[in-house]
């Protein structure tokens, strides 16, 4: 005799029968029944008794159940429970009011060429600032630029690196005390290091974690409430790297010190008359001399060397156009009299037309303060020179691989007539290609600054109008070797 239709071909584990059933059973029904339980995994009186002692271990709290139990339920054929889902939790915001705000300046290492230059820029991401202001909302130390009192002692330009720029804004410091109320930290303000919760956080660290390597903060310090990176600069130093290969030295140092001094450079810029107006500035110091370059494949020792250019303010690409003039002098193309008519503005009205030198070896070098120490943190000096060395022997390689190549194309034999030499030796005995030298002075000129003026209009005059009434005597452009221009 056959099981009841609601039991036939049907394991026990899913369905059990109730009492009244069993009692109703024949025992040819019954003996099947027991038969069919026998060869089933599990019984569901048992899997489900499990369940129901799992069930009650977790609402009862017990620790450590629910891997026994899932592993017991396993064993004996069962499936495994789904684990029930945690809530999300809500991400806490960082509560800058907690903190007292201290005034630091940081200074800035960074090699510019894959950069499209510092300032923040309406039309690209890949600035210096837009890295190093995302880097400190990264980390916590601002929350926003306007907010943090942020300001620069110097833009630069696309493809232009540096190695002491400096930057100043407010950032979180000490939590504030019980009671305490929020205050602004200065050069000059007492601190208590009794509190084992005021010692400083590794910032420099915490920054150049969140940086690009080829981006990196070297130093840090506090500064007094009065500072600015941009105004307070005492000076500001860059160095153009170059190989003296058929370079007059001596001549480009006559031309150099004729640059020294109070000049007006307007023929040694490019013009943004919008937002200068004032072209005069001072020359410190303009050397020559060689540069501690190491070895270099294929650059004979001693033959590397650098402008170091020591000013007061810079204008837009005027480093780049001082070196232009002095290659050409150094070439023999110029004599070193022409630095002489080019700042004699009243005799030479507007800018002879000459390519400026490339921006690629150009480092804006330091940014020099009156009465300030920079912290330099062990461990953020080794983490900036092991990146910057891993950097430095890169390039080394591939300078020597285009080393190989050069060498190995020079010593390729080459017919020359009937005649079989070496690449190197043919080269040699040619005569150079003469090339034709217009003299800057019979040059085509650009426009004079009143004629760029006078052809402005809608905003650019707005602007014009508004500068020029709110410019200082003295001009202090911000440093003007950008050829970028800042979105703020």
């Amino acid at each position: 005799m056959e099981l009841p239709e609601t039991l036939r071909n049907t394991a026990p584990t899913t369905v059990s029968p109730s009492e009244a059933e069993l009692r109703a059973f024949t025992h040819e029904q019954l003996v099947q029944y027991i038969l069919q339980s026998r060869s089933a995994p599990s019984s569901a009186p048992e899997q489900y008794g499990r369940k129901r002692e799992r069930e009650g271990a977790a609402e009862e709290g017990a620790a450590g159940e629910g891997d026994d139990a899932t592993a017991e339920a396993k064993a004996d054929g069962g499936e495994e429970e789904e684990p029930a889902k945690k809530k999300a939790k809500a991400k806490k915001e960082f509560d800058m009011s907690r903190y007292h705000q201290r005034y630091i300046a940081l200074k800035l290492a960074y090699l510019g060429w894959q950069y499209d230059g510092l300032a923040v820029q309406n039309d690209t991401d890949n600035t210096i600032e837009t890295h190093l202001i995302a880097a400190l909302k990264r980390v916590k130390l601002i929350t926003d630029r306007p907010s943090s009192n942020y300001n620069r002692s110097g833009r630069t330009d696309k493809g232009v690196s540096a190695l002491g720029n400096v930057r100043s804004n407010l950032k979180p410091a000490n939590p504030i005390d019980e009671n305490g109320a929020k205050a602004v930290i200065y050069a000059d303000t007492p601190l208590d290091t009794s509190d084992p919760r005021k010692e400083e956080m590794p910032y420099l660290k915490m920054i150049n974690s969140a940086l690009p390597p080829d981006i990196q903060v070297l130093a840090w310090t506090t500064v007094p409430k009065d500072f600015s990176a941009r105004f307070s600069t005492k000076h500001r130093t860059y160095k153009y790297f170059f190989l003296a290969e058929n370079l007059q030295l001596e001549r480009m140092r006559e031309a150099a010190k004729k640059i020294e001094g109070e000049h007006d450079f307007r023929h040694f810029c490019k013009m943004d008359v919008v937002n200068v107006h004032n072209f005069v500035r001072t020359i410190y110091s303009f050397d020559i001399a060689p540069a501690e370059s190491g070895v270099v494949p294929g650059v004979a020792e001693g033959s590397m060397y650098t402008m170091t250019i020591c000013g007061q303010a810079f204008l837009w690409h005027q480093v780049r156009m001082m070196a232009a003039i002095l290659f050409l002098v150094g070439s023999g193309q110029e004599e070193p009299t022409v630095v002489d008519e080019l700042l004699d503005v009243a005799k030479f009205e507007g800018r002879p037309h000459y390519q400026m030198a490339s921006e690629i070896p150009l480092v804006f070098w330091e940014a020099a303060y009156d009465e300030i120490e920079w912290t330099y943190d062990p461990v953020a000096v080794s983490q900036v020179h092991k990146v910057f060395s891993e950097r430095w022997k890169w390039l080394s390689i591939q300078t020597a691989v285009a080393h190989a190549y050069r060498t190995f194309l020079e010593d390729r034999v080459v017919t020359v007539g009937r005649n079989e030499i070496k690449w190197r030796e043919h080269a040699a005995s040619q005569p150079g290609k003469p090339t034709r030298h217009v003299k800057l002075l019979a040059r085509g000129k650009g426009d004079t600054y009143a004629a760029r003026v006078a052809r402005l209009a809608g905003r650019k005059r707005e602007r014009y109008i508004k500068t020029s009434a709110g410019r200082k005597p003295t001009g202090d452009d911000d440093d003007g070797d950008d050829a970028t221009k800042s979105s703020t």
